[in-house]
């Protein structure tokens, strides 16, 4: 093992050769060799660990490699290995357990003869240039338990023999022949397939992976619904199905995985409402259901989510407003909010002051949001963004806004505020963009905030341009006029 040794230059064709006989491991990870792929490491027979991984070799993976009829692990990754994966790995390395090649531009079809690697427990071929369809045979591996192909091109559906249980085909020259019984994956862990072209319906006995802990399928062009049979998912805890094409109603049974960490179904079709039940993920940290087309009433349940972090609603139709129990709890957890642009009414609830961690609240583009800004806001003292530009906030923007003193970037652009700016604003010593702009704000922009130029501040608009200006700023950065037009402000 000479691992991680910055060791540069290309390897000796004699050391494989005198090592021939006798190397069980030959592991050279995380240095700088380089050269065509050393292809008399052929001779190593006797050899069951090869790590060239991290390393610069080029070429292409060569066909000899299959001489290696004992070898259990072999790691090709971050190289710069071109070509195919050659047929003869996966017809003469029938020993091998881990197969990772990564990061390695690798191209061409992922063989159908993978069926015959029985013993592979991790197969990761992900970041390279695959294509094609995935093969059937992978039903066959029924020992893997990590299955990494995301980031390449493969397209087409799914195929159901990963999932299957009790098929039979009839005998051929395919690795599914003489009747043989496929039982799927039962043994998967971790399903990696986001970014790729894959189609079609998810497999409605995706449920029969009992023992997967984390399933990413986002980023490709899965249609239909999520199928009901992912309830029986136990073991789950993290679901990544965003930037699909799914269109239906959220299953009941997706809200039985009592484990699940991290649930992010954005950037779909889906519809109807978001069921009470939700309350039962206690477990959730990140909640992702934005950019659908959800409607009805955000659910008071979700205050049981007291691990929840992430909550991202934005880009629904929910007409309706915040309910303020599910800021009630003084136990939350809540860092980031967006319910940007959801069609959210009513009021900003005073329960507010209970999101003491939170750091980022987007509640921009709710044309029907209004009333006024709580003076609760002063609890939320890690707060760094606060977006409510373009709705019907109206009142006096209160001096407690002045107590963020963490606050970075205040939008308050295009609402109904009125009155004096305060002069506490000038205390936000890390505010980087403040955009007051079209309001009804009146008098001057404060001396303590245009101070704040001298220091982190770069960004500063107001309702200061025209001949008839309704506020004076000799420091901001961009003046706009009444009818919408901003003019830059030389200060």
């Amino acid at each position: 093992t000479l691992m991680s040794n910055d060791i540069h230059g290309k390897i000796p064709t004699k050391i494989f050769m005198e090592l021939a006989r006798h190397l069980r491991e030959f592991n050279v990870y995380d240095n700088f060799l380089s050269g065509i792929f050393p292809e008399d490491v052929k001779y190593l027979t006797n050899l069951e660990t090869l790590e060239l991984d991290n390393n610069f070799f080029s070429g292409t993976i060569p066909s000899t490699l299959g001489n290696l009829s004992n070898l259990k692990s072999l790691y090709l990754s971050q190289n710069h290995l071109g070509g195919t994966i050659p047929a003869t790995l996966f017809h003469s390395l029938t020993k091998l357990e881990t197969l990772l090649i990564k990061d390695s531009y690798l191209q061409g079809t992922l063989d159908d003869g993978i069926g015959n690697l029985k013993r592979l427990k991790q197969l990761v071929l992900s970041r390279n240039q695959l294509n094609g369809t995935l093969p059937p045979s992978l039903g066959l591996l029924t020992d893997l338990e990590i299955v990494a192909l995301q980031e390449n091109d493969f397209n087409g559906t799914l195929p159901a023999s990963i999932t299957a249980t009790n098929i039979r085909t009839s005998a051929s020259s395919h690795p599914f022949n003489n009747n043989s019984k496929v039982v799927g994956l039962k043994k998967l862990r971790i399903l990696k397939l986001y970014n790729n072209s894959l189609s079609g319906t998810i497999p409605r006995n995706i449920g029969h992976l009992l023992n997967l802990e984390r399933l990413d399928l986002d980023f490709n062009s899965f249609t239909s619904t999520i199928p009901s049979s992912i309830g029986k998912l136990t073991n789950l805890e993290i679901l990544y199905l965003s930037d699909n094409l799914l269109d239906s109603k959220l299953p009941l049974e997706l809200f039985d995985l009592n484990k699940l960490e991290v649930l992010r179904l954005n950037n779909n079709n889906l519809t109807g409402v978001i069921p009470n039940q939700i309350g039962k993920l206690t477990s959730i940290v990140t909640l992702d259901l934005g950019n659908n087309r959800f409607q009805g009433k955000i659910p008071k349940t979700l205050s049981h989510l007291i691990k929840l972090e992430f909550l991202i609603l934005s880009d629904n139709n929910f007409q309706s407003p915040i309910p303020p129990e599910i800021f009630a709890h003084e136990e939350n957890s809540l860092r980031v909010i967006s319910l940007r642009n959801a069609s959210i009414t009513g009021t900003l609830p005073s329960t507010i002051a209970n999101l003491i961690h939170l750091s980022y609240f987007y509640m921009d583009r709710n044309a029907n949001l209004t009333g006024r800004i709580p003076k609760e806001i002063k609890q939320m003292g890690n707060l760094e963004e606060l977006f409510l530009y373009r709705t019907k906030i109206t009142g006096a923007l209160p001096s407690e806004i002045g107590t963020l003193s963490k606050l970075k970037r205040l939008y308050l652009f295009d609402t109904k505020l009125e009155g004096s700016i305060p002069d506490s604003i000038g205390n936000l010593l890390n505010m980087e963009i403040i955009y007051l702009n079209y309001n009804y704000f009146k008098g001057s922009v404060p001396d303590s905030l245009c101070a704040l130029r001298s220091r982190s501040l770069v960004d500063l608009w107001a309702d200061c341009g025209g001949e008839e200006t309704e506020i004076k700023c000799p420091c901001c950065t961009v003046c706009c006029e009444a009818n919408s037009v901003c003019l830059d402000h030389i200060t």
